[in-house]
């Protein structure tokens, strides 16, 4: 856990409780407690959702550091076009069909 707690930037915050965490804070924490136990895939529905832009730009910079540094999958959900952006590749649906797939950029 504390492992995990440092991946994500929140060494020494550890003893805080959710009510002394900024909203930032408390997304690392869901995404440290997601890979505590070295996930292959990392499911994400709207992670930057309840977040400000600066806040959400650090999420999804952890995440694609994560997705770079440690070849975590991840799959999100997002209807925000700018965090789409981050994603290697972006599928888009329609009334439950996929309307798009398309690659955003080089995928490893």
């Amino acid at each position: 856990a504390m492992q995990a707690l440092a991946q994500v930037g929140l060494t020494g915050r550890e003893n805080h409780t959710p009510a002394e965490l900024s909203g930032g804070q408390q997304q690392r924490v869901a995404i440290a407690r997601a890979i505590v136990t070295t996930p292959a895939l990392l499911v994400a529905d709207e992670p930057t959702g309840n977040l400000d832009t600066a806040r959400s730009h650090e999420i999804m910079d952890l995440l694609t550091g994560l997705n770079r540094d440690k070849g975590l999958t991840i799959l999100m959900v997002t209807h925000e076009a700018d965090i789409a952006a981050y994603a290697d590749r972006n599928i888009a649906f329609l009334d439950g069909n996929i309307e798009s797939d398309t690659l955003t950029r080089k995928a490893a």
